[in-house]
């Protein structure tokens, strides 16, 4: 027999009525607050704990959609005496999931199961199916019968379909002879065993179960295996999910990297067996973005999947899964690179240019931030953007819109006070700011840690970090002295540090510190955001002549002060080398001896890529700025200790970084010439 959709919710409507119709009053209004209430999980995920072994669990953050806890319930375990059952420890621990937020799933198993023949046995389990289903009724409505039956470890005795499947539906009868809208999975298989399932099938099982399980990691089982299970279970039982329980996670990239599987292969529910802080913690920084309504995203015919590509162009290898949430019609993609991918920045491509107010989450750690830069190509109908890969699973989470009709302008999705503000008017404020602080900054100093990262296509690379005294002057710009070095790690011992070179210098190695935003560009209000709990506006610019070399990006301006909070910036288009460079800023307050606030540059991270004899070279760099002293009466004396200084000494000019090379008076001069070995 072969079992739709249609048949199964004609079963649930007819037992459902039945059930309210004679039942007692009380019992009716108890059956009909659940019922319509819990549909089975179209994609959901959770936990599963062996009674006894269960621990105290976070709650979700959002009521709504629960996770889920499957608890593996041994009958033995709650038999006190012969025929007599104590559910003392099991209450305690479904209301302590309830409480929580838990959707619960019993998984009723045991040591030996009763057989067919075993009259006394089966009816004792029966008797034990019907008591505990009367006291759960109302908290209760998904349940699990046996665990791994297919296995003699599982199943306590040879594995039998014939005696399974008995106590499958005499068990799925007795529960709903209770429970009349409970769902009823049968036990999870360990492995895909085609086999056994087609033997269940053939006992005809289908009519009783809700949904089809299997046991272990998905990503341990073969894509021809599970093609092969699925597609008999398409031809017996249509309208039964597929289920993973008990998959192992002792870490966060086990479960990331387990339920991107999970989702990949059609399971609509993924229950974790967590052996770790970390785990657990990475499950719950998921499940805050989740909500009932998401689902998998199929890729239409004729469509691009989302790819990730290394600085070489390259295809990486990332498992991703891509899933829409129709009501807030968001697209979330989870991905993780495979082992052995570098870690880094990647650029995907995802196949849509209808994006907006993206948000990529690390669910190791649960930050959450704006990507920085994310580029809608409307001909292609793709968007490129720069994504972090490291070890552990993240997820981008961005907005879609239903239909054309529907599309609006990222300017009308924000609420009226933003919608009050223009980008034009934005830029004219934080000019002004920038101009009045302008007129205050007259010099500041810091340290800066310089730390880059040098890569050769997929050969050699090298890891360099500069501890740096930093010059900042108004109508002067920024100087560097460079006062440590180490290299992979190990620190330079010679008073005399050498002076690499400085690829394309007019160009690459650092963006100018005092660029600022004028009328040489295009500016466009797309949205609000959070930026390190500063509230602000975030614009994207462009340059007003196409042709020009400049930069073009992102601005994140502080709705209180106007100053700016970030910049994401990208500039294509230069001369060879040189073929790309992305840069992040990061601005801060810092109080100067008044008082006042000024905001500076706290932090950068960029990525450049450059081809040399026809291989890719990437630098990837980071500096933190700390120790800032804001107009400093003792500036012209650290900066003349620093000239005298045996250090190396590099001012940010028009042309870019030149090195500062020392005058016979003990001053120091700008290198206008770059000798040969200190450029390509």
């Amino acid at each position: 027999m072969r079992t739709t959709l249609p048949f199964r919710i004609a079963r649930y409507c007819f037992l459902v009525g039945l059930a309210l119709t004679l039942a007692p009053a009380g019992a009716a209004a108890d059956g009909a607050a659940a019922v319509g209430l819990r549909p089975l999980p179209a994609l959901g995920h959770g936990i599963t704990v062996r009674l006894g072994h269960d621990q105290d669990v976070p709650p979700p953050q959002e009521p709504g959609k629960p996770l889920f806890v499957r608890l593996v319930v041994p009958w033995e375990r709650l038999e006190s005496t012969a025929g007599q059952w104590n559910f003392e420890e099991l209450d305690r621990a479904v209301e302590r999931y309830r409480d929580a937020g838990y959707r619960v799933i019993l998984c009723l198993t045991g040591d030996v199961p009763p057989l067919p023949e075993e009259e006394d046995l089966l009816a004792a389990w029966l008797a034990f199916v019907r008591q505990l289903a009367g006291s759960y009724r109302g908290r209760v409505d998904l349940f699990q019968v046996w665990d791994r039956p297919n296995t003699q470890e599982g199943w306590g005795r040879a594995p039998s379909a014939r005696d399974y499947s008995f106590l499958l539906k005499s068990t799925a009868i007795t529960l709903r002879s209770v429970i009349p809208w409970a769902w009823v999975s049968q036990g999870a298989l360990e492995g895909a065993d085609v086999a056994f399932q087609e033997s269940l099938f053939q006992f005809e099982v289908a009519p009783y179960i809700d949904a089809v399980a299997l046991a272990g990691a998905p990503t341990g089982v073969s894509e021809e295996d599970l093609q092969a299970l699925q597609a008999v279970v398409r031809e017996h039982d249509a309208a039964s999910p597929l289920w993973f329980s008990s998959v192992p996670a002792s870490s966060s990239e086990a479960l990331g990297r387990e339920l991107i599987a999970a989702v990949q292969q059609g399971s609509a529910l993924t229950l974790f067996d967590l052996d770790g802080e970390d785990a657990l913690q990475t499950l719950l920084a998921l499940h805050r973005h989740w909500s009932p309504a998401v689902s998998p995203m199929a890729v239409t015919p004729g469509q691009v999947g989302n790819v990730f590509r290394g600085t070489d162009g390259g295809v990486l290898d990332v498992s991703l899964a891509t899933l829409f949430d129709g009501d807030a019609f968001r697209v979330l993609l989870l991905y993780m690179p495979a082992q052995g991918t570098p870690s880094g920045t990647a650029e995907v491509v995802l196949n849509t240019s209808d994006v907006s107010r993206p948000l990529l989450v690390d669910l190791q750690t649960g930050r959450q931030e704006d990507p920085d830069l994310y580029i809608p190509d409307r001909e292609t109908d793709t968007t490129s953007m720069d994504l972090p890969l490291g070890p552990g699973p993240r997820l981008l989470v961005y907005q879609r819109f239903a239909s054309e009709g529907t599309r609006r302008a990222p300017e009308e999705l924000e609420v009226a006070e933003v919608a009050s503000m223009t980008a034009e008017e934005i830029m004219a404020l934080h000019q002004a700011f920038q101009s009045a602080q302008d007129a205050k900054l007259q010099s500041y100093l810091a340290d800066a840690q310089v730390d880059l990262h040098f890569s050769i296509g997929t050969g050699g690379s090298l890891d360099v970090r500069y501890l740096n005294g930093f010059f900042y002057q108004r109508n002067a710009g920024a100087e560097w002295e460079r006062r440590e070095l180490f290299v992979n790690g190990t620190r330079w011992r010679s008073e005399r540090m050498p002076e690499l070179p400085l690829i394309q210098p007019d160009k690459v190695l650092i963006l100018p510190l005092d660029l600022h935003l004028d009328r040489s560009y295009r500016y466009r209000l797309d949205g609000t955001g959070v930026v390190d709990g500063y509230r602000t506006w975030r614009l994207t610019f462009e340059p007003v002549q196409p042709d020009n070399s400049l930069y073009r990006g992102k601005v994140w301006i502080d709705q209180r002060t106007y100053a700016r909070v970030q910049m994401a910036v990208r500039q294509k288009g230069q001369s060879a080398p040189f073929l790309s460079n992305d840069e992040v800023d990061r601005y801060r307050p810092v109080l100067g001896p008044d008082g006042s606030e000024h905001w500076v540059l706290q932090s950068l991270t960029s990525s450049q890529l450059y081809s040399v004899s026809g291989r890719n070279f990437a630098v990837n760099r980071e500096v933190v700025f700390s120790g800032f002293r804001i107009n400093p009466e003792d500036f012209a004396a650290r900066q003349e200790q620093a000239y005298r200084s045996k250090h190396s000494i590099l001012r940010d000019t028009d042309q870019g970084l030149r090195y500062l090379t020392r005058t016979p008076d003990g001053g120091r001069e700008v290198q206008q010439e770059v000798p040969r070995n200190q450029a390509f």
